[in-house]
């Protein structure tokens, strides 16, 4: 099924595209959100006037974004991870925590444009891409370091493993053997004849 964009949508394309989606994508999530609209003639006649329109707002994102891309070019960022000793990363470097370094930076921007080719997990100097328009993409140097434990650090934690109490297994209890209880009267009897017998 085909729609016509009426807003950039990340993974389908940019407004005015025309794109092929599934049914359903369309019908739950597209249309409800007037994010696309079907293809029709109607629809097409329609947006070849809107077309003109949404150039002039293209003209002017892109503007934007050229505008964005001279701030964001060239700034580098940091972060510190923790690492095995052959620097691979213990999980990877996410895009909230490169987000949250250029917000740092003063670079605010949907985290949705950034772009990584894989996952980051190893240390070392990456080129991160950040989509900012059709046209327009910026580049911003990520190094990734390893977490650096003070000395401080590694003492208390082999201290910690030193003093850590040794586990201890507990046994089963003993089971008792059941003792009968045997009516008064009964013992009364037996001391009986066993003071006759004798």
């Amino acid at each position: 099924m085909q729609v016509i964009l009426n807003e950039d949508y990340p993974s389908l394309g940019f407004v005015g595209d025309v794109v092929k989606v599934k049914p359903g994508f369309a019908r739950n999530f597209l249309y409800p959100k007037k994010i696309a609209i079907p293809v029709t003639t109607e629809s097409m006649e329609l947006f070849e006037h809107r077309k003109r329109q949404l150039q002039v707002k293209k003209a002017a994102k892109k503007k934007d974004a050229d505008v964005l891309k001279t701030k964001i070019d060239g700034t580098a960022i940091s972060l510190e991870h923790a690492a095995t000793a052959d620097n691979k990363l213990f999980g990877s470097v996410t895009l909230t925590e490169i987000h949250d370094k250029l917000k740092g930076a003063g670079i605010e921007l949907d985290r949705k444009l950034i772009r990584l080719e894989a996952p980051i997990k190893a240390i070392g100097v990456f080129d991160i891409e950040i989509k900012l328009h059709q046209e327009v993409s910026a580049h911003v140097k990520l190094t990734v370091t390893k977490k650096a434990d003070s000395q401080e650090e590694k003492e208390a934690k082999k201290l910690a493993k030193k003093s850590a109490p040794k586990k201890v297994v507990a046994q089963e209890p003993v089971a008792e053997e059941a003792v009968a209880e045997v009516p008064a009267e009964e013992v009364a009897q037996n001391e009986e004849k066993k003071e006759e017998t004798a």
